[in-house]
């Protein structure tokens, strides 16, 4: 019963990445388009007002997002690493599994808190 909520816990999280991906891909705006379709300048509108603030808003949480990701990696490698020293001792298997379990969290959580500064960004900007 456990490993039922485990792979639907796993399909859900896949399907929201997924989903929200191919949202934003779809809804993401054609340069030079109007939302009536009619062209626009693009130059007069970039860079102005909320345009330079969402900007500069998203390219920090990107960065912090990316060291978070890159943290969460070493977690992995750091569990890893573990296991393969622990000779088999239960505790030591333990605290790896943990770790590995826990950053795996922080992985999926990074992918979310991405996702999450798109949308935002993208709801922002138009």
């Amino acid at each position: 019963m456990k490993n039922i909520y485990r792979s639907l816990f796993s399909f859900l999280i896949l399907f929201v990445l997924i989903a929200g991906n191919i949202a934003l891909v779809s809804a993401a705006p054609k340069p030079g388009v109007g939302t009536a379709g009619t062209q626009t300048n693009v130059d007069a509108v970039s860079g102005q007002g909320i345009g330079e603030l969402t900007t500069k808003a998203t390219s920090i949480a990107n960065v912090i997002l990316g060291i978070i990701a890159l943290v969460a990696v070493f977690i992995i490698l750091w569990a890893g690493f573990l296991f393969m020293t622990s000779g088999g001792e239960e505790e030591a298997t333990d605290a790896a599994k943990n770790y590995l379990k826990y950053g795996i969290i922080g992985l999926i959580v990074a992918a979310l808190a991405f996702s999450v500064v798109k949308v935002v960004n993208d709801l922002l900007a138009s």
